[in-house]
C-alpha cells in the first residue's frame, strides 16, 4: 500500500508465477523496492495531469530543467511550450523559428520533418547530426488525443551516462555488462571498451554476446538503440 503526495492510496500487488525460486523472488523484491518511488511519482504525476485545469503550469514545472530539449506541440506542429534546454540548443543548430522547431542542416531538418509527419512512436528515435557536428537523438511522443497539445518532442545528446548504467544494472544486466553496454552505446568499439574496462578483448566480446541473449537483441546497433531508450527513462 502506498500514498501519493496528493493523498490517493493504491495497492501494488505482484503475483509470483509457478516454479519461482526463492532466489528469483528475492531479486524481484529487491528490484521492486528500487522502483516503487518511481511508481509513486508516476502515479502522482498522472493524477495531477488528469485533475489539473492548468496543464501548462504542470508541464513547465515538470520539464523546465530536465537534461533534454523538450517541447509540447499542437496538431499543426506549433510550439505550445519549450523548456530551457531546447532554447539553449540554438547554438548547436536546433532552434525555434516562426514558433516551430528547425534543424540547421538540410539532412537533419529533412529527417525531423519526416519524424513529425509520422506516428511519433517512442521506440523509433532518429539520429540528427547538426552543422556543429553534434549528434542528437529525437523522439516524438503522443501525449493525449483529447488535448489540443497532442505531442511531446524530445532532443537528447547522444551520450548516455551513469544513471543509464544504474538502471541497466538494476533491472537488466550485471554491473560489468551495463558498463560495456553504455560504452558501446557511446560509440566505443569492443576493443576500446575492453581497454577502458581493463579486460581482454575476448572477455569483452563474450560479455557482449551474453548481453545480446539477455536483452534479446542481435547486433550492436540494436543494443545501442536499447540503451538510448533507457537513457530517456534515466
Amino acid at each position: 500500500m502506498f500514498k501519493t503526495e496528493n493523498g490517493n492510496r493504491f495497492l501494488l500487488s505482484v503475483q509470483s508465477p509457478d516454479g519461482l525460486t526463492i532466489q528469483s523472488s528475492a531479486i524481484i523484491k529487491q528490484n521492486l523496492t528500487r522502483i516503487i518511488p518511481h511508481v509513486i511519482q508516476a502515479v502522482g504525476t498522472g493524477i495531477s495531469f488528469n485533475k489539473s485545469k492548468n496543464f501548462h503550469e504542470i508541464f513547465e514545472n515538470s520539464f523546465k530543467e530536465m537534461p533534454f530539449g523538450i517541447a509540447l506541440i499542437n496538431s499543426e506542429n506549433k510550439i505550445v511550450y519549450a523548456n530551457n534546454n531546447l532554447i539553449r540548443m540554438e547554438s548547436d543548430g536546433i532552434f525555434i523559428k516562426n514558433n516551430t522547431i528547425q534543424v540547421k542542416s538540410s539532412d537533419g531538418n529533412s529527417k525531423f520533418s519526416r519524424l513529425l509527419s509520422g506516428s511519433g512512436d517512442i521506440h523509433n528515435p532518429i539520429k540528427i547530426k547538426t552543422e556543429t557536428d553534434k549528434i542528437f537523438f529525437a523522439k516524438v511522443i503522443n501525449v493525449s488525443s483529447k488535448m489540443e497539445q497532442t505531442r511531446m518532442v524530445i532532443f537528447s545528446i547522444h551520450r548516455v551516462n551513469s544513471e543509464t548504467e544504474a538502471i541497466l544494472s538494476n533491472l537488466f544486466l550485471t554491473a560489468s555488462q551495463s558498463k560495456i553496454a553504455c560504452l558501446i552505446a557511446n560509440g566505443n568499439s569492443i576493443k576500446d571498451s575492453s581497454l577502458k574496462m581493463n579486460i581482454t578483448e575476448g572477455t569483452a566480446r563474450q560479455m557482449v554476446k551474453d548481453i545480446f541473449v539477455r536483452l534479446g537483441v542481435n547486433s550492436q546497433s540494436q543494443l545501442t538503440a536499447f540503451v538510448k531508450n533507457i537513457s530517456f527513462i534515466a
